[in-house]
């Protein structure tokens, strides 16, 4: 006999031989985890956007954030989900899944930090101007140590004439767009690629502006052909007006964004100048006037074949973007 014939039947005979049909027994829905979030800090203003993976989402109906509901939540699978963090007290919060099956046990692994957001400057080296206005660009303006210097440089280009000015734009866009998504206030020293400067020194002043948490410089190099790779200038004296504190937190943030370059960009540290990827100079303004955590980048060198390649590409210039943001979260602990 049929199992289904033999529960009708056997629920028969238990009911003085009325038909009642007895539907099968149905599995209770898993209860859900929270195995990752990510990024695991956000803004008091709540508005990141973060993406949980773990077990059992298919059904998710909430996402809480301590106590609060997310702002919105949106399942792309049973293994993962994203959802819009609320406003929020500075504090530490669990993130937990609310599904048919019941709301995810708090776990070490679901931790999610409310904080005021750092604030990151970028350098976006030159300007798209800057050759045209020859008369503002080559006016000095001191540099730091005594020493005065040209107000800013119309920069290098590929043999194809691809210029530095609207890599570094580009590039410079592409961090500062994952960045946000992280939560973080990023401000920038030129707002377009279309005008003149700011000079060196100016560009200094707005890196060493109150609150500023970490600074990056972002170039590429115009060397001899014949030589490829990226380097880290730092700074061979204590910048004028900084701390020995600041001066140590540059060389961390170097190197945080020196170990990230080497496992993302695709570059390998410059096979022409300075030592596995560092340089030691005390002639960059970005360097000698900051009163904040600098880092000057040299992303590739624009004459030679192969990096000039990469750096006029849409794909190499996302992985060097990533891979700047990956060491600046890493040294920011975000």
């Amino acid at each position: 006999m049929h199992h289904r014939l033999a529960v009708i039947v056997a629920t028969t005979a238990l009911l003085g031989g009325a038909l009642v049909a007895v539907p099968p027994a149905t599995a209770a829905a898993p209860t859900p985890t929270v195995t990752s979030v990510a990024p695991r800090h956000g803004s008091l203003a709540g508005g990141t956007r973060v993406r949980i993976t773990g077990s059992a989402f298919s059904a998710a109906s909430q996402v809480m954030f301590g106590s609060l509901a997310a702002a919105s939540v949106h399942v792309s699978s049973s293994t993962l989900l994203y959802a819009v963090t609320p406003a929020h007290r500075s504090s530490r919060v669990d993130v937990r899944v609310r599904t048919a099956g019941g709301l995810s046990a708090p776990h070490y692994a679901d931790s999610f930090f409310y904080s005021p957001a750092p604030q990151v400057v970028l350098d976006p080296g030159h300007d798209g101007g800057n050759a045209s206005h020859p008369s503002i660009v080559n006016r000095l303006v001191y540099a730091g140590y005594g020493r005065y210097k040209a107000c800013n440089t119309s920069g290098t280009a590929t043999d194809a004439g691809y210029p530095e000015h609207a890599f570094t734009w580009d590039v410079t866009l592409r961090v500062r767009r994952i960045l946000l998504a992280h939560g973080i206030e990023v401000v920038l020293t030129r707002s377009t690629d279309t005008g003149v400067g700011p000079c060196v020194n100016v560009r200094a002043a707005i890196e060493s502006r109150r609150g500023t948490a970490v600074s990056v410089a972002i170039h590429a190099d115009g060397a001899p052909s014949s030589g490829h790779g990226f380097h880290v200038n730092e700074d061979s004296r204590l910048p004028e007006h900084a701390t020995t504190s600041t001066r140590t937190h540059s060389r961390w943030v170097s190197e945080f964004l020196h170990d990230a370059l080497v496992r993302g960009s695709g570059l390998v540290p410059s096979t022409y100048l300075g030592t596995n990827g560092y340089v030691y100079r005390s002639d960059l303004a970005g360097l000698n006037l900051t009163t904040s955590p600098t880092a000057f980048l040299e992303l590739g060198n624009m004459r030679n074949p192969g990096d000039a390649a990469r750096l006029s590409s849409p794909t190499g210039r996302q992985r060097i973007a990533s891979a700047v943001a990956t060491g600046l979260l890493a040294y920011l602990g975000w």
